[in-house]
């Protein structure tokens, strides 16, 4: 008989039954105190590292976000206050190739964050969604919509495996022991 924990062979005396899973004697006491610590499922050790990944990759997908709305109204505030005055037009080139220059990298990261959640979260496609940041450079929304989509994507991966996720992703004390 196989360990749902462990995925290793062991006899049928060596074997409980805990939730619906076959649990082995050397994994019982870790899956006892997951219990105990009320984590809502028990996840064989491959798909609670996979979840354990796609977490941390969800984080930098919020933070991704984050940089990216504050980079938007970081840009209109300061072209506000440029309208109105008489300012050089060397201050206002100057912070126009700023913004660019930072926008790649941005999107540089973003296009990161994406495809490495992608080949995280399973039977997932987002290479599309990789070009579609990448067009954020000219469509200045579009790069955050498709960031948005991927995330909510990743909660509800993150859902199926009984892992609470809020609006800024999973807390420390939601994650599996």
């Amino acid at each position: 008989m196989q360990c749902d924990i462990c995925q290793g062979e062991v006899s049928d005396d060596e074997v409980i039954e805990l939730q619906g899973q076959r649990v082995c004697a050397s994994c019982k006491p870790g899956v006892m105190q997951r219990l105990q610590e009320g984590l809502e499922s028990l996840l064989p050790e491959p798909e609670r590292a996979r979840v354990l990944r796609v977490v941390r990759l969800q984080r930098q997908m919020v933070a991704c976000i984050a940089c990216a709305c504050t980079a938007f109204v970081v840009l209109g505030v300061v072209a506000s206050q440029n309208h109105g005055e008489s300012s050089s037009m060397t201050q206002a080139m100057v912070t126009f190739v700023t913004f660019w220059i930072l926008r790649v990298g941005l999107v540089i990261w973003e296009c990161r964050c994406i495809y490495r959640l992608g080949e995280a979260v399973p039977k997932s496609d987002y290479r599309i969604w990789t070009g579609l940041a990448m067009a954020g450079l000219v469509l200045v929304p579009l790069d955050i919509v498709s960031m948005l989509y991927i995330n909510s994507g990743a909660s509800g991966y993150l859902r199926k495996q009984g892992v609470r996720v809020g609006l800024f992703g999973v807390r420390a004390r939601d994650l599996p022991a």
